[in-house]
């Protein structure tokens, strides 16, 4: 069976750090990263706060985006007063738009959150499936035996609570986060191009891409010359379960 999307390596907050408490966006935003650029970028939340150059308390929504924008990923920033509501998100996390959002997290029942907590929060949203939501929470770092850690699965009301009660107790809509996502597609003169498991042209193809399809790309990565180019698109390969690769001159970047 296929798996739609990447699942980057999960970000806790509690690194350690003496910010590790209010660290949440910036474990979040990690997470987001390494989704956007299909693990081609592979930041750890202290990374994430360092970059930020903030070393007093809890991240904002803009700050994560001015990372990723000076990392080149493009994002598009809700916070104040851009009005972003729940049918909106979950319409673009349908689409493959994941992003880091902001709530209230003492709507989380004690059955999934990863700690004693009750204030605002922020968290990964990744797959929106049909009854629930994948999570990356910061605070699911196994220190509670009956919550593991990683990745974990709310039900989509709780989701939806979630960030409605902090969109109700601040002004502007929903605060978030969300990656703009890109695809790979071929050149017009491509009929099928080949997806290696590394980028070199002598690794084992694990997928095609063919004229009029596109598959999700993170971005470029240097391997095997071919016609005088040694660039490489990472893509997602569903069928595959896994990340590939297929030449830069075969294929375009589109959203």
């Amino acid at each position: 069976m296929a798996q739609r999307y990447y699942l980057p390596g999960f970000e806790k907050q509690l690194t350690g750090t003496t910010l590790g408490s209010n660290n949440c966006a910036a474990a979040s935003g990690a997470m987001l990263i390494k989704q956007a650029t299909l693990g081609i970028k592979n930041p750890s939340a202290d990374w994430v706060r360092r970059k930020t150059g903030d070393t007093e308390g809890g991240l904002m929504m803009n700050q994560i985006a001015s990372v990723m924008d000076e990392m080149g990923i493009d994002v598009m920033l809700f916070d104040h007063n851009d009005k972003l509501k729940y049918k909106r998100l979950a319409r673009l996390l349908r689409r493959g738009a994941f992003a880091v959002v902001a709530g209230d997290y003492d709507v989380i029942p004690e059955r999934l959150n990863g700690a004693d907590y009750d204030g605002f929060h922020g968290v990964f949203y990744h797959q929106r499936f049909k009854i629930n939501q994948r999570v990356g929470d910061p605070l699911n770092d196994g220190r509670r035996g009956d919550v593991p850690e990683g990745y974990v699965k709310w039900p989509n009301d709780i989701a939806y609570r979630y960030v409605r009660k902090f969109d109700r107790q601040t002004t502007g809509g929903i605060h978030a986060v969300v990656m703009v996502p890109y695809y790979a597609k071929t050149r017009s003169e491509v009929i099928e191009a080949e997806i290696h498991s590394k980028p070199s042209k002598d690794s084992p193809i694990i997928g095609t891409l063919k004229q009029g399809q596109k598959i999700a790309t993170g971005g470029t990565v240097k391997g095997d010359e071919i016609v005088g180019v040694d660039r490489w698109r990472k893509v997602w390969v569903p069928k595959a379960k896994s990340t590939g690769f297929v030449h830069w001159s075969v294929t375009y970047k589109s959203k």
